[in-house]
């Protein structure tokens, strides 16, 4: 996408809105202007009349003039920058809460294809980029530009000739500027690319901090880190490289003018052509002018950062999600939930990891899936709860092909706990309710203690609103599996997918929460996942899964006659 399809785009979805206040901001950059010329016209009397011809009277309004024009001017300055910021940070909320929304609304496979702290760097560093680009390039386009304008204004007035000469020379400088632009908006795209990068890695490490502590690999990451700051820092050498060089370009080019200026301006006033308060104006002026003309120069290194921010956000923003509900699409009742795999089959990345599977659990049935690590059992509960769609085959819920209905419907449907515990940095209670404020705390009683964590939550510090830390660290991992058992519970779906439910408990835990999921599971409709055989024992139906291909079925007492791979795994575990 084009620079101007960039700022176009970006003007009508996020800035237009608030034209009332870009409306305001230019009156205060007006006022800005033209105080700042007014103050290099005011030059002309004061040499002039006050230090030439020793007028004590134009002293007087002179000093009045002045004190007045830098009022004024402080004003239009602070009226800018607060209603500049304004704009700067509605737009960086909008941008965040639609990036945020849209990641929130994608497929399973960008979570695993992008790491989680490139996310969270669209979300933090490149929308502050974008904040900078807008506050920045719409102040100086606005503010510098009528500044400039005012006072070239005072330039031309007081002197055609040398106004010309000035202006002679800054056009030079737009070919090597352009070249400079050119070459930031590539490098502040690789920043922002290894920003995410080392987002990402920190975010890993912190969270992986027990192992690698465990494995003494502090060294380790502490090394690897420092290679992706070495090369951030590489990157911010040379941003720094480009950004500098405008600097001497314009004081070069700048000097030079007024070096011409003074020359010839000094023989006017010499020859008496000029009066030396025109020219002191003039001078004055041109002086002011500089540093607007300077920001201006750099506006365009800076809005090529920002450019690239915008190009790889709007980027996310059109990516579509491919597992989305079709237009209209029937929700599910929750009174049919038999649940129907026909012919399913699933690649992942041209990978295939099932082949034609096919069965059945009838409603108010409990189904387990056993077999050996990477057999793709938990692939099932990933396209049960459509985070994939099968690439052939079909899966029914109801006598319904769940692609073809309502996929929040879906999900309401079920109850899922997986092997990896999901808990939130907040309170052991809105773990349990999971953003549902309206459950009665007799609900949330009920639903711990049938998940057997009330005892131990009541035994906390604070009880139920006992902070426990990011992903749980607080709490055993027994207690993050019961405290999202308790969730499940809560959530009395019709339909329950259970991934290892007990495999962080001890065998007394273990026994204890068995005991309140078979009661959890009585009339609804189940499947669960299980390498602990003994969880699954009283499952109606058993069915083994082996390289993606469904290799044996039966209740657990048939298959262990059976002698085959279910036999086998019973016989690892010594289970009888």
């Amino acid at each position: 996408m084009d620079t101007r399809a960039l700022l176009t785009r970006l003007w009508r979805s996020y800035i237009k809105s608030y034209w009332a206040y870009i409306l305001l901001a230019i009156f205060f950059m007006l006022l800005y202007a033209l105080t700042t010329a007014a103050l290099a016209k005011l030059m002309e009397p004061v040499i002039d009349d006050v230090f030439k011809n020793e007028d004590v009277g134009m002293l007087k309004w002179v000093s009045i003039w002045v004190m007045a024009t830098f009022l004024i001017k402080g004003i239009g300055s602070f009226g800018e920058r607060v209603t500049m910021n304004y704009i700067g940070q509605s737009v960086i909320a909008g941008l965040h809460q639609d990036v945020f929304n849209h990641i929130m609304q994608a497929d399973l496979a960008t979570f695993q294809q992008h790491p989680s702290g490139s996310l969270v760097s669209k979300c933090t560093y490149q929308i502050t980029m974008i904040k900078n680009m807008v506050a920045t390039s719409l102040t100086s386009i606005g503010k510098d530009s009528f500044t400039i304008l005012g006072l070239t204004g005072v330039m031309f007035y007081q002197n055609l000739t040398l106004s010309l000469i000035a202006f002679v020379i800054l056009p030079l400088a737009i070919l090597p500027l352009s070249r400079i632009g050119k070459k930031m908006r590539k490098v502040s795209t690789k920043t922002q690319d290894r920003t995410g990068d080392i987002t990402a890695f920190m975010t890993q490490a912190f969270q992986g901090i027990r192992i690698i502590k465990a494995y003494n690999q502090a060294p380790y990451i502490q090394e690897k880190n420092k290679t992706l700051v070495q090369t951030l820092r590489q990157l911010a050498l040379k941003s720094g490289k480009i950004r500098a060089i405008t600097s001497p370009v314009m004081e070069t080019l700048g000097g030079g003018a007024i070096v011409i200026v003074i020359s010839y301006g000094g023989m006017q006033v010499i020859q008496g052509h000029s009066t030396a308060g025109a020219f002191f104006s003039f001078i004055t002026a041109l002086l002011l002018l500089y540093e607007p003309l300077k920001r201006l120069a750099n506006l365009h290194t800076n809005l090529q950062e920002g450019l690239a921010a915008t190009q790889d956000i709007f980027k996310t923003l059109d990516h579509e999600a491919k597992v989305v509900s079709p237009k209209n699409a029937p929700m599910l009742p929750a009174d049919k939930t038999e649940i129907r795999f026909d012919h399913v089959g699933f690649s992942y990345e041209a990978t295939p990891v099932i082949h034609d599977i096919s069965f059945t659990i009838p409603q108010g049935k409990a189904v387990a899936i056993v077999g050996p690590s990477g057999a793709g059992k938990s692939t099932l509960f990933n396209l049960l709860l459509r985070f994939y769609d099968p690439t052939q085959g079909k899966i029914q819920i109801g006598g319904q092909d769940i692609k073809a209905c309502n996929i929040e419907s879906l999900r309401e449907l079920i109850g899922y706990v997986g092997q990896e515990t999901t808990l939130f940095n907040t309170t052991i209670r809105e773990n349990i309710t999971f953003g549902d404020t309206t459950i009665s705390e007799d609900r949330i009683l009920q639903a711990a203690k049938a998940a057997h964590a009330h005892a131990f939550i009541e035994a906390l510090p604070q009880g139920y609103d006992t902070p426990i830390g990011e992903q749980g660290l607080k709490l055993s991992g027994g207690q993050r599996q019961r405290i999202a058992i308790a969730r499940a519970f809560l959530k009395d779906a019709p339909l329950l997918l259970l991934d290892e439910a007990t495999s962080a408990l001890d065998t007394k835990s273990e026994k204890a929460v068995q005991e309140a999921l078979d009661k959890l599971i009585q009339n609804r409709t189940c499947l669960m996942i299980a390498h602990r055989l003994s969880t699954v024992q009283n499952a109606d139906h058993i069915y083994v899964m082996k390289e993606g291909a469904i290799v044996e079925e039966g209740t657990h007492s048939a298959l262990v006659t059976q002698g085959g791979t279910y036999a086998q795994l019973v016989a690892l575990q010594e289970l009888t």
